[in-house]
């Protein structure tokens, strides 16, 4: 392998080290972004009008004081700035809609005790997320793919073939869910799905990039290459055919962003990171795992 070619692995090898250290580790410390969460469950606001930021204290202290007392665990939480006062969202796994009226009393005599002048209101609800049986059908199909990419990669592509593309597919989906966590794009509940689109998009493209290499090895002008200089030659000549099915997918990802609800918003987000983090594992580490098990095998397959 020449030292330019084995500068561009050596980047390649440490840029994915750093984004697999680094995302893994907020995930491990701060966990996925759960601000916004689309799972079912239910929602506790509490809407204070026309207070100051510096009281806002005063009503989350007094919320979390109620919450302690009666014994209940929200699962998270959030705030919503609005003109004229501030509203503190609560999420819970059971229905709390009995308790509003006497939060809302708890509330509006925290706020009284200070000096403070505000309307109080507390509402409850059920959330339930939409196309849930959707996501469910989603999620079923994807495993089929996978599986399906699995047995091609594995009867039709030969050992090195089957390990580079294996390989990419975890790879791409442990790189999906570390981005997911560095870039705190909110997570529930299509990440799984997500994922798994990001490691079969991935699989699906290295199987064409393998094809191209298995050609390149039977064409007697490439004899005197190593299998590196070989799969460095075939990923150049497949990267415009990389970046068309990125913008393809990116557009995709850009109509949900524009025309969809704030459910879709987030899927297209999450697919955009999915497929960005297919293309450039596939580019990458596709050839690279090929060469080093063509190049360590005895038989060279």
């Amino acid at each position: 392998m020449n030292k330019s070619l084995l500068n561009k692995v050596k980047i390649i090898i440490v840029s994915t080290l750093v984004l697999l250290v680094v995302g893994m580790g907020l995930l491990c410390f701060l966990g996925f972004n759960n601000t916004v969460d689309y799972r079912e469950s239910y929602q506790m606001r509490i809407t204070a009008k026309d207070i100051l930021e510096e009281s806002t204290p005063v009503v989350k202290d007094a919320c979390d004081n109620f919450f302690r007392d009666y014994d209940l665990a929200p699962v998270s939480y959030a705030t919503e700035k609005l003109a004229g006062g501030e509203t503190f969202v609560y999420k819970f796994e059971k229905d709390v809609s009995a308790y509003t009226a006497d939060l809302k009393t708890i509330v509006a005599a925290a706020l009284e005790s200070e000096g403070i002048t505000s309307e109080v209101e507390v509402t409850a609800y059920r959330m339930t997320p939409a196309f849930s049986n959707t996501t469910l059908w989603l999620l079923l199909s994807a495993g089929l793919i996978l599986v399906a990419v699995f047995v091609y990669s594995i009867f039709l592509e030969k050992f090195a073939g089957a390990v580079s593309v294996i390989f990419n597919m975890v790879l791409s989906a442990l790189l999906t869910v570390a981005m997911f966590a560095i870039t705190r794009v909110p997570a529930h509940p299509f990440w799984i799905f997500s994922t798994l689109v990001s490691g079969i998009f991935a699989g699906v493209l290295s199987v064409g990039i393998v094809a191209r290499f298995s050609e390149a090895v039977k064409n007697v002008g490439n004899d005197d290459k190593s299998f590196y200089e070989i799969c460095y030659t075939q990923t150049k000549a497949s990267v415009m055919r990389l970046v068309i099915t990125l913008i393809g997918i990116a557009v995709a990802s850009a109509v949900l962003l524009i025309v969809g609800n704030a459910y879709f918003k987030f899927l297209g987000i999450q697919l955009l990171i999915s497929v960005l983090v297919a293309v450039l594992t596939s580019a990458c580490w596709t050839g690279l795992v090929w060469a080093f098990v063509k190049s360590h095998s005895k038989d060279g397959k």
